[in-house]
């Protein structure tokens, strides 16, 4: 789901609706051929569920048999090839299903349960992007948004977190096609910000892997490693009722809020410790930031703050190009 890039009037008014259903994935047995110079023949989404190593799957390609949609949005989600070829996790054949089935409606009917500042949902029930406004206002990042929901919402991934699939999602989006890649001014600035605190946490391959995988107990086997179980499993329940409360515009429960902040704490204090000192350093700032979602207008509190001569954490987590690019310094903390 993609947001009114406009800022809010007032604090958690986001609204979750991915029109969630499950639907079993497609698989096969059958072999590939090989033909005289024992080389792989080119890949269709005819045969593309033929295929035995997934990782042969051609994931962009099933656009070419998509006749729903045109020559200039399939050119637009082709700016995400290098986060699908750089995704070791992806379930490519039915990432290939779901682009080939791909629909994009605009100026579509507003559903009375939805909140007015949604721009566009995406549902897996039909693989539509039904879009709220003109194709003419519709950005490319609010298109390509709601794409990474149709690349990685399937029947393995729909029980996670909603604060955790927004945050990874805008944060690809961010890393791989924005020309600000470190600033998110106006869509889900706090998901974003805690999807940066779990990457320090537990590393940010084991995050990708949950998204892409569905699976949550990768980032909780990681966590009970050093909090237990207990305080783990309240940690996560703690953030996932936080925001919860925050998208539904309702007043955060402080014992809530401050058992995370204080699991925070003792976590990254034992991080640095342990010799980790820049994550313990990317992590003060990440908490000045979430401190922020507490205040009467986070998301102008948000902007204010990272707006205060263009102070940012430079650092990328996922496009590799964008890490190659990129000074990766924590920048000195404004008291």
């Amino acid at each position: 789901m993609k947001k009114n890039r406009n800022f809010r009037i007032a604090p958690g008014t986001i609204a979750i609706f991915l029109g969630i259903s499950i639907f079993n994935s497609i698989n096969s047995s059958s072999d590939i051929n090989i033909n005289k110079n024992n080389t792989i023949p080119n890949i269709t989404i005819s045969n593309i569920f033929d295929l035995k190593d997934e990782k042969d799957v051609d994931v962009l390609s099933s656009l070419n048999e998509n006749n729903n949609i045109t020559g200039e949005e399939k050119n637009k989600i082709r700016l995400l090839s290098d986060m699908i070829d750089e995704n070791p996790y992806l379930d490519r054949r039915q990432a290939a299903h779901a682009l080939k089935k791909l629909k994009i409606e605009y100026n579509c009917q507003r559903p009375e349960n939805l909140n007015s500042t949604v721009k566009a949902t995406y549902s897996n029930t039909d693989y539509t992007i039904r879009v709220y406004d003109s194709k003419e206002n519709t950005s490319d990042e609010i298109l390509l948004h709601e794409t990474v929901h149709a690349l990685f919402l399937n029947y393995k991934t729909v029980d996670l977190p909603d604060y955790f699939v927004e945050g990874m999602t805008e944060l690809l989006v961010n890393e791989y096609i924005s020309n600000h890649p470190y600033y998110e001014y106006s869509t889900y600035p706090y998901e974003i910000m805690m999807v940066k605190i779990l990457c320090e946490l537990v590393g940010e391959d084991n995050v990708l892997k949950t998204y892409s995988t569905g699976n949550m107990d990768i980032i909780k086997d990681k966590l009970e490693t050093i909090g237990g179980t207990e305080k783990t499993d309240k940690f996560l329940n703690n953030i996932n009722q936080i925001f919860i409360d925050y998208q539904a515009g309702k007043t955060i429960n402080e014992v809530q809020y401050n058992e995370v902040l204080s699991y925070l704490d003792s976590y990254f204090v034992y991080l640095n410790e342990n010799g980790n000192e820049e994550s313990y350093n990317n992590y003060l700032y990440f908490r000045n930031i979430i401190s922020l979602i507490n205040t009467i207008n986070p998301n102008q509190e948000y902007y204010n703050y990272i707006s205060y001569d263009d102070d940012c954490l430079d650092k990328a987590y996922f496009s590799k190009k964008l890490k190659n690019n990129t000074y990766n310094s924590s920048k000195v903390l404004r008291k």
